[in-house]
């Protein structure tokens, strides 16, 4: 049945919010890998089977069909995009944490000089 694939399709084109799936074939916690290989092939099936169905309905499922994937498209560009985001991020913080350790060192450092002066006048 075509509507029984087209809720197959949405539940693997969703994120971890919605029904627990990952996109981009990266497992979520307690999530289910989905590829974009595994969902063109159920994209295709999809298609296949509208062809069985009576053109009234065939037209407005075409349409559900390709909104589901260009859809598609666009949640796994977000996903790398803001993957990218999150790198450039966390490699932001870890330079930051260093910079602060240097910074700390070299304080301190000035603080034993300063009493060092201090305790020679």
């Amino acid at each position: 049945m075509p509507i029984a694939l087209i809720s197959d399709l949405l539940r693997c084109g969703g994120s971890a919010r919605f029904g627990g799936f990952q996109l981009g074939g990266q497992k979520e916690r307690g999530g289910r890998v989905v590829d974009r290989q595994s969902f063109k092939e159920k994209l295709q099936k999809l298609v296949e089977e509208m062809k069985q169905v009576p053109d009234i309905q065939r037209k407005e499922l075409e349409v559900l069909t390709g909104e589901i994937g260009s859809k598609y498209e666009e949640i796994v560009i977000s996903l790398k995009s803001l993957q990218d985001t999150l790198d450039s991020l966390r490699l932001e913080v870890k330079y930051l944490l260093f910079d602060l350790d240097v910074t700390k060192r070299e304080n301190a450092t000035l603080r034993k000089k300063l009493e060092d002066r201090e305790n020679n006048l």
